[in-house]
């Protein structure tokens, strides 16, 4: 309860100090309610997005989306950049009920997690676009976890970084994006929180 309380707290914080920044498909906030016991939360979030039981858009495989997420940064593609990231609707139907059963003793409310979500990731994208993209840096490989974290049918890598060359041909190896999650054989990425 005492985390849940937090978590509010923390939202309205946000909401208070009128922060900007919303995930590319983030809808407008609504109040937050913690009264509500967890499933009738994630069935209040979940009223009126699509059921998702896959992964849309993505890619293939873990190097074609990485690939495709350096394409995209080069190019300053944000519409590409968004069809790559977990959307609302798989969040609330794929990711959500996965972070509930990986941490059964918290409070989590959906559409705090989703707002904070959201907020860090378009927060995280736009200061890779702005300091990488347009031909800013070149981009080489990429590393991640060797293993995956499993939970159900999601496999989750993290700790992935790329190694970027700047235009004074400084080196370096950055975290561009949170962790990537594959389910029956798509790839996105869970969210672009990063280390800028």
């Amino acid at each position: 309860m005492i985390v849940g309380r937090w978590i509010a707290m923390a939202a309205l914080a946000l909401l208070s100090a009128g922060c900007r920044d919303a995930a590319p498909d983030a809808q407008a906030a609504v109040p937050v309610d913690t009264l509500h016991a967890p499933a009738e939360a994630l069935s209040r979030f979940r009223d009126g997005l699509p059921i998702a039981d896959s992964l849309s858009g993505g890619a293939a495989s873990r190097d074609e989306l990485v690939a495709r997420f350096v394409d995209a940064i080069a190019r300053q593609d944000t519409a590409a950049v968004r069809g790559m990231v977990l959307n609302r609707a798989e969040y609330g139907w794929i990711y959500f009920p996965s972070l509930q059963r990986m941490n059964p003793a918290t409070s989590m409310q959906p559409e705090v997690m989703w707002m904070l979500h959201a907020q860090e990731s378009q927060k995280g994208i736009t200061r890779v676009l702005r300091r990488l993209g347009g031909g800013q840096a070149r981009f080489g490989g990429y590393a991640c976890e060797a293993a995956p974290g499993v939970e159900g049918p999601n496999r989750y890598w993290h700790a992935c970084t790329v190694e970027t060359m700047a235009a004074d041909g400084e080196k370096a190896s950055l975290k561009l994006f949170g962790s990537l999650i594959e389910r029956g054989g798509r790839w996105k990425i869970v969210s672009y929180a990063n280390d800028f």
